[in-house]
């Protein structure tokens, strides 16, 4: 519906420029054998504006209604992520009748249309109801009107929209805002000045023909305006409204190189150091620096995001959910270091039911086989089946079962730090696809 919508309009746009081009060139005919052309327009507006009030509505009698024609062809799209206020250059279409305008084209050598400067008649005062900048009420440029012999009028002016557009940044960032403006008269009711769009439609696509797509950071997915239509109990005549619904997507592909790469290479360096030997030193520096670079990348995305949205990104959640791990990591590495270097030459034995546990199936789960079967041998001495006596205290060692535990409970860190990775990036990342 929306494309037939959109054809509608550049179908009724192009006709009304065949017409505009067709009454030039019969204008630019006429005025080669007959009088001056501009002497001609001037002696038109001379003759109506002269007892013209432009702060009169168009119709002669208190009771009629001037329906204006409006639409929009916006140009480009700026959004402020920290102001949240979306700026949008547009031309904007107008078309109404004012009868006091219209003229006998034969008393005119023929002359069927005029300009006239915005300032010289009576125009709609349509203004941005939600406008982000209150002191600026005058949107539209200073383009000139075009005036039919029978009262006709079209006006094409450029125009700047700024309107607050409170973002959802849950999905940055790749995500979408849809931002609303609620356009109308300022001073007339609907039995006064009705607005209407372009092809007289309750809800109609706004024309993109004119937007730069390749020069801006946001790409416009669907713009589309609607009549809407309210009532007061106070007051029995309607208020209508021109509701303008702009869906933008945040559009660059550099975010793939700044954003996602570094982060996911991030998360993959703290899920590496698990690699390293468990009673390796460098096992603690590579977590260091995972968590260091984790605390960096974390702050430099809160540094790319605005802090005024009433959401925060799931990248950032992932992330900041990472850079505890990789503290958390760091903490249990050095738990593991301490009981594989200091408790190896200890003369108390781990808890038995825990050794029992250890070297049971769990140590399959683990792939610890190799390890668990050397508890109790000193790591498989030969020649000896027992635990290494220590010669100041004349009692066995138990560096076999706290191997087996350091190592046990590094590889449960390991399982449990992919696990949780696994499950936030399908909860987190895969919406982000």
């Amino acid at each position: 519906m929306s494309k037939m919508a959109g054809s509608g309009v550049h179908l009724l746009t192009s006709v009304v420029w065949l017409l505009l081009y067709f009454t030039v060139s019969a204008n630019a005919g006429d005025a080669e054998e007959g009088p001056d052309w501009w002497d001609l327009g001037q002696r038109i507006k001379n003759k109506i504006l002269k007892n013209y009030d432009k702060t009169a509505m168009p119709h002669r009698d208190h009771n009629g209604t001037t329906t204006v024609y409006y639409s929009l062809s916006p140009i480009g799209i700026w959004m402020n992520d920290d102001t949240q206020i979306m700026t949008m250059n547009t031309f904007v279409y107008m078309f109404w009748k004012d009868e006091r305008l219209s003229w006998e084209p034969e008393d005119f050598g023929g002359m069927k249309y005029v300009f006239f400067s915005p300032d010289q008649i009576w125009r709609p005062d349509i203004t941005l109801y939600n406008n982000a900048k209150v002191k600026e009420t005058h949107h539209y440029g200073n383009q000139p009107v075009m005036a039919f012999r029978n009262g006709y009028l079209y006006w094409v002016p450029s125009a700047e929209l700024n309107v607050e557009c409170p973002q959802d940044l849950t999905y940055w960032p790749y995500d979408r805002q849809v931002c609303i403006l609620f356009l109308g008269s300022w001073s007339r009711h609907g039995w006064q000045l009705n607005p209407e769009s372009w092809n007289g439609r309750n809800k109609t696509a706004v024309n993109l023909k004119w937007y730069m797509k390749t020069s801006h950071h946001w790409r416009v997915e669907a713009a589309t305006i609607e009549r809407v239509v309210m009532k007061y109990d106070c007051c029995p005549e309607p208020y209508v409204t021109l509701d303008v619904e702009i869906t933008l997507a945040r559009d660059s592909p550099s975010f793939v190189f700044i954003v996602i790469l570094p982060g996911l290479g991030i998360a993959l360096l703290t899920l590496v150091h698990f690699v390293l030997p468990f009673d390796s030193k460098q096992k603690l520096l590579m977590g260091s620096l995972a968590s260091v670079l984790c605390s960096v990348y974390v702050i430099y995305l809160g540094n790319m995001v605005t802090h005024q949205s009433g959401s925060s990104p799931i990248i950032i959640k992932f992330f900041g959910q990472t850079l505890i791990m990789a503290f958390l990591s760091v903490i249990l590495a050095c738990v593991v270091c301490r009981i594989s270097s200091g408790l190896k030459m200890s003369t108390t034995p781990p808890p038995p039911k825990l050794t029992l546990l250890l070297t049971g199936p769990l140590a399959r789960v683990l792939l610890l086989t190799d390890m668990a079967s050397k508890v109790g041998t000193n790591f498989g001495l030969e020649g000896n089946n027992e635990h290494v006596m220590d010669v100041a205290s004349k009692k066995p060692r138990y560096e076999a079962e706290w191997q087996l535990l350091a190592a046990s409970l590094d590889r449960v860190i390991c399982y449990a730090f992919v696990l949780i990775l696994v499950i936030s990036a399908l909860v987190y990342v895969l919406p982000l696809a």
